[in-house]
This record gives structure tokens, sequence and C-alpha cells, in this order.
């Protein structure tokens, strides 16, 4: 507060009777204060200011009294910093609190404080830095906490000394009277602004650190950039150039709006990128995939039979089960784009069925479908087709056809011994290929005959046990070249499974 005593026209300031309070913070109520009723030019007065309080009266209250020892301090948070610690506090308890049974701690409340922070320790000593002391911070007004037995945070506390503030009354080298002030090691100015100063005016220090009106409102924040280009295009970026001239340039756009794109997250090196929740460029979890590669009319491996431009997509034989040759001799087998392609020989004039099967699904219902084609050459006595076999009997039933006879559902007893035809097709085997179907419905088992893989019709129908001594348990590709040294057969499955 400053009050004039006496001014006259030859004295620019002679008389000043000044009061000064110096505050550590002003919610701390810790303040000094200074008074001269003759101030020389210039008056010095140093305040010592002792760290702000910490809270008292702490309370602590265990759930029962007990062997177990427990010790607790509060530290109060001002707007400058920490307090001092409250004195320990012991309490006597059963064991470790838990949740259910907790330590209560509470405290008066400290004016100014903006948040409190609880410690615990097992004896009257907290070391500095402590490992797990820090047990819970509460935000002001709350003043109370409980212990539940969780383990704390570690902590260091600073030093807590005393601020040293040096005020200067200075009359003389300004032209208003001004206090320069220092707390510790650091400047502040405090001017006496004259009244009648313009209202929205801006202010500058002048002479000394015064501060004084500059007559005028404080301007718009000016700067410059320089550029090559005197324009930009709409919507293009402008990109920062590092210590060059110019500073900025203009970028380009891969596409023709003027949304960018921003990235949030860490990237790495080979992520795929995905849009985020909130329009942001993230990094997705795999890498990009490079995407495969599949020739028509084959699904990626054993997607099933649905219709495909022209074609059918099919089911890759060599993805269906594990194949075992049977009484396979010299006959061989290749894999093209999942597909089977076999050349059985020629052997002695008398039955010898070379087989390729795999194992069909257990239980008494299931589907079995084929797309086959003899790609010849035709001649009599040659028996191939597809069809199911009992792996403990080798007892066989296929459909397919005796060179250029017509499609047949032929039974072997075993590899070397042909037993009958159960049904007959005044209908030649097509060069393109045939769609067979055998159906296991509980005890009976169906062979089909179609064009493509969803148009059959019924070639034979009987018991499983009309031929076979239980039940086939295999899917397979069949041959009997008894054509004694005319040559061999070939053949090509396309596509085969059971479900």
């Amino acid at each position: 507060m400053y009050t004039q005593l006496q001014h006259t026209t030859s004295q620019r300031l002679t008389r000043w009777a000044l009061t000064a309070v110096i505050c550590y913070a002003v919610t701390l109520g810790q303040c000094g204060t200074i008074a001269h009723a003759q101030p020389p030019p210039s008056a010095v007065q140093l305040l010592s200011i002792s760290p702000p309080p910490p809270p008292a009266g702490l309370s602590v209250t265990a759930p029962a009294a007990g062997n177990a020892t427990f010790v607790y301090w509060v530290q109060a948070v001002y707007t400058p910093g920490p307090s001092a610690l409250s004195t320990p506090t012991q309490v006597q308890a059963v064991a470790e609190p838990t949740a259910a049974q907790p330590i209560v701690i509470t405290w008066p409340a400290a004016p100014g404080a903006i948040s409190y922070r609880v410690y615990k320790s097992l004896t009257a000593t907290l070391p500095n830095p402590c490992t797990a002391c820090l047990i819970a911070s509460t935000t002001a007004p709350v003043a109370t906490a409980s212990d539940t037995g969780a383990a704390g945070t570690a902590h260091t506390f600073g030093a807590l000394g005393a601020t040293t503030v040096t005020v200067s009354v200075d009359n003389t080298s300004g032209l208003l009277p001004w206090l320069p002030v220092r707390v510790n090691a650091t400047p502040y100015y405090w001017g006496l602004v004259p009244t009648g100063a313009a209202t929205g005016n801006c202010a500058a220090f002048g002479a000394g650190g015064v501060l004084l009106d500059t007559g005028a409102a404080c301007g718009a924040a000016t700067g410059t950039i320089t550029t090559a280009l005197t324009s930009f295009a709409t919507g293009d970026p402008i990109v920062g150039v590092t210590g060059a001239t110019p500073q900025v340039a203009a970028g380009t756009r891969s596409g023709n709006t003027t949304v960018f794109a921003t990235v949030s997250g860490a990237t790495t090196l080979g992520r795929c990128a995905q849009w985020g929740s909130t329009g942001n460029l993230i990094e997705s979890a795999s890498a990009c995939g490079t995407g495969t590669t599949i020739a028509p009319p084959y699904n990626s491996s054993d997607g099933g039979t649905t219709f495909w431009g022209p074609a059918w997509q099919l089911r890759k034989p060599n993805s269906y089960g594990a194949w075992t040759q049977n009484n396979w001799g010299a006959s061989t087998v290749a894999v093209t784009n999942g597909a089977f392609t076999f050349t059985f020989p020629s052997h002695a004039a008398t039955a010898n069925v070379r087989s390729y099967t795999s194992p069909l699904p257990g239980g008494s219902s299931w589907t079995a479908e084929f797309l086959y084609a003899k790609t010849g050459p035709s001649r009599n006595n040659e028996y191939c087709g597809v069809g199911v076999r009992e792996s403990a009997t080798s007892k066989m039933v296929w459909v397919g056809a005796q060179g250029t006879n017509p499609v047949q559902v032929m039974n072997y007893t075993n590899d070397t011994t042909r037993t009958s035809t159960s049904f007959s097709l005044s209908w030649n085997l097509p060069s393109v290929g045939m769609w067979v179907r055998i159906i296991r419905s509980g005890a009976t088992l169906s062979y089909e005959l179609g064009s493509d893989p969803l148009n059959y019709f019924m070639l034979f129908s009987g018991a499983t046990t009309v031929f076979f001594t239980t039940a086939p348990d295999q899917i397979g590709v069949f041959c009997d070249v008894n054509n004694g040294t005319s040559g061999p057969v070939n053949m090509n499955l396309l596509s085969a499974f059971a479900q």
C-alpha cells in the first residue's frame, strides 16, 4: 500500500510512507512485511520464508487392535510445492489391512492445499527414497484415505529449504516508483502503474523495468516465411524445408481432394496400415498380405462345388485326406494344380485292380463326390472309375466304364476278382468327364451319375451289406487294365471330397 505524504513541484518524490507485504504464496499465509516512512533512494529488506506447514492432528483408526505396527505420515501439496511431513502416527492392528478391513487415516484440512499424500512404514523412520511408501493421494478438500493393504509406490522426497526474498524500493531511477524483487536468484518487477491509463492499451517495460502505458492497443503477432512461390494452389499442402531457402515449399497430392490423413501411434516397417476409429491411419497387427493366386476352376483349398463363371469351382483332390496306393504295381500319379493325373500300365489278361484311396468320414451318413475323366485310349478290358472300398476285405464298388462300353457300377471281391455288374447304363463315358456321387444313409448305399455337381440321377441303390461285409471306409480311384500288352490307360481326378 502506498500513501503520498508530501509532494512539491520542486521534488518529483520526496516522502513516501511505504508498506509492502511479500508473500511466499497468497494461499499459504506466509508473508513478511517491510515498512519505511522515509526511504532512501534504494532500501532493501531480506525475508526468509520457511516451507508451508504440514497437516497437524493426524488420526489413524484400525479395525481391531493387535501386535502389528504401522506408521503413517501425511504431506500437504500447495501450488509452489509440498509441505514438510506430518508427525508420524503409529497404530497397532491385528494384521495387514485389507479391502474388507482397512485402516482409515484422517487429518484436518490445510488451508490452500491442493492435494495430500499419505505415506506408510513399519517403523517410525521413513527412508528417502522409499520403495513402496506412498499408499494414497487425494485431491483437496478430501482429507481422508484408507489403507487396504495394496502395495504402495516408490517416492523420493525433495529438499524443503527456506525461500529468500529480496525487495528493493526504487523511487529515483524511473518515472514512477517501482519494486525490483528477487525470489532466491530469480528477478521479478513490480511496477506502479499510473492512474488514468487507457483501458485496453498495451503495457511495456520502460527504463529500469517500469511498466508504462504504450498509448495503443497491443498489435497482432507478426512474422515472415520465405517461399519461392507467390501463391499456392487450392488444396496444396505446405511442406517445411529445414536449413534452406525458401523455408517452405508446396507439396503434392496423390488424389484430387483436400482431405489429408494423419498417423496415430508407432509405425513398423512391413506392417499394413488401416483406418482407426477416429479416422487416423494406424498400424495393423500384421504385415500386408501378398494375396493368393488361384487358377480356376479351383477354390483356395476345399471350398466346395459352387458355380464359377463358365465352370464349376471344385474340391482339390490333394486337399482331402491322406492317399494310399493299393496293389500299385508300376502305376504313377502326378499332382498338377491340386488335380491327380494317373497312368495305369497294362498287365496280363486277368483282373488286377490298381487303386488310390483315402479314408471316408466316420459314422453311418456321408456323401462322396467325384469329377473324373478317362483321357484315353478307350479299349475293351479296361475297367476304370471312382468309388468306395472296404479296407478290411479289399471289396470295392465303383462307377466307371469298360473301355468303350456303357457306364457301369462294378463290383470286385478283391484286387484280382471281378464279381458282378450291379447296374449298366447304355451311355458312353463322356470325354470331358463325369460327376459321380455316392451316398451312405444309414444302412443304404446309393450310386449316382451327373453332368454337373447339382443334377444327379440314381444308378443303383441297395443295402451296405448287399456286397460289402460291413460297409466301405475308403474312397478312391480304381483301374483294371487287363488288356495284355496294349498299353497304359490315363485318367484325371479333378475333384474329390467326402463329408
